[in-house]
C-alpha cells in the first residue's frame, strides 16, 4: 500500500474522527523515531527493548487527541510525548536518572543559542514537508541507505530517492 502523501497535521484531524488508515499512517511515520528515541534511552540493564517501543508507540497513539495545533508542529509534540512516556516507564521500573541515557550536549558544544535556532529550523521544515517525506527522513537518517528506507517504508527506492531530493531541495530554500 503506497503512503498517502498528506500533512502530519491532516492525519491527525482524520484520525481523531476515527480514520483508521490515517492512524496507520501515523504510527508508520513515528515508528522509526520512536525506535531511535528507545535506543538512545535505553539503559544497558533495562530488561527489554520492546517494552519501552510499546510505551512510545502507545504514547504515539494517545498523542492524537492531546494535540493542539496552535501549539506546535505535530511532529515534535508527538516526539516529546513518547520519550516522556518512556522515562516513565524506565523510572517506574526502578531505573535511576542517571542510568538513563541523555542526549548529551558533546564537550565544547554547549552553545545553547545555537541548538535552539537548528531545532526552530528543523522544526520550520518538517512543518513544510509530507507525512511521506517526514517518514522518509526520518527512516533514512535510522538506516542511512536508500534501499533499507524503500525496504521499511515498503516501495521502490526510486519513490525514496525523489523524496529525498525534494526534502533537500525544501530545506535549501528555507535556510
Amino acid at each position: 500500500m503506497p503512503f498517502p502523501e498528506v500533512s502530519a497535521r491532516d492525519l491527525v484531524e482524520r484520525a481523531r474522527r476515527g480514520d483508521e488508515s490515517a492512524m496507520d499512517s501515523l504510527m508508520l511515520v513515528c515508528t522509526p523515531v520512536v525506535r531511535r528515541i528507545a535506543l538512545k534511552l535505553r539503559p544497558s540493564a533495562a530488561p527489554d527493548f520492546d517494552d519501552l517501543l510499546q510505551e512510545g508507540l502507545i504514547a504515539i497513539f494517545r498523542s492524537v487527541d492531546r494535540y493542539i495545533p496552535d501549539r506546535g508542529s505535530y511532529g515534535a509534540f508527538a516526539y516529546r510525548a513518547a520519550k516522556n512516556a518512556m522515562i516513565s516507564s524506565l523510572r517506574k521500573k526502578g531505573f535511576s536518572s542517571s542510568e538513563v541515557a541523555r542526549e548529551n550536549i558533546p564537550p565544547g558544544d554547549e552553545n545553547t543559542t545555537d541548538r535552539v535556532s537548528l531545532r526552530m529550523e528543523m522544526e520550520t521544515l518538517i512543518e513544510r514537508l509530507s507525512a511521506f517525506e517526514v517518514a522518509v527522513l526520518d527512516a533514512y537518517l535510522f538506516t542511512g541507505s536508500v534501499k533499507e528506507t524503500a525496504a521499511i517504508l515498503e516501495t521502490r527506492a526510486r519513490r525514496i530517492e525523489n523524496a529525498l531530493q525534494r526534502i533537500k531541495k525544501k530545506a535549501s530554500r528555507g535556510f
